[in-house]
């Protein structure tokens, strides 16, 4: 993937998180879900603070009950390493 390519998709990345909420009220989880996978497997091993961060509210955001709280903690300890 060349720089530019590259750059597009962590900005997507670090954005996804806020169309998450909205998506997962629609009822379109697992639509969602599909979208999130194939950006994680475009990030592959980044180490980019804010699509850390970003990833994890939005892994968090579309949880089930089960997991959720566990998924927003793990977002919550990312939050100081990444910028606002």
């Amino acid at each position: 993937m060349r720089g530019a390519e590259l750059a597009f998709e962590l900005g997507r990345a670090e954005s996804v998180h806020q169309l998450m909420g909205p998506t997962a009220l629609s009822g379109h989880t697992d639509q969602a879900l599909a979208v999130l996978g194939s950006l994680e497997e475009l990030i592959g091993d980044t180490t980019a603070p804010g699509v850390l961060r970003a990833m994890a509210l939005a892994r968090a955001t579309l949880a089930d009950d089960d997991r959720a709280q566990q998924r927003f903690g793990a977002a919550r300890e990312l939050v100081p390493a990444a910028p606002p």
